[in-house]
């Protein structure tokens, strides 16, 4: 299933194992590999405010512990190892 760019940044940002939501692809920001270009991770602050990465406040979700991307959400299983 393909997605454009502007369909993945409305999709909300859910993990498994909390329960906890991190807002929209569109309130992070995309870490892509300089060679493949696939996406490596997304970049979020835990109270989605721009100037808490200036304290270096944030989570990364590695995009290889999303279990699945739906119609509106993309689920992450942060707990498990892979």
């Amino acid at each position: 299933m393909s997605k454009r760019l502007s369909e993945l940044m409305e999709l909300e940002i859910i993990d498994v194992s909390e329960g906890s939501k991190f807002g929209t692809i569109a309130d992070c920001d995309i870490v892509f590999n300089r060679l493949s270009g696939e996406i490596e991770s997304l970049i979020t602050t835990p109270n989605f405010s721009f100037f808490s990465f200036k304290n270096k406040d944030y989570i990364e979700l590695p995009w290889n512990k999303r279990i699945n991307v739906f119609k509106k959400t993309i689920l992450f299983d942060l707990k498990t190892k892979f």
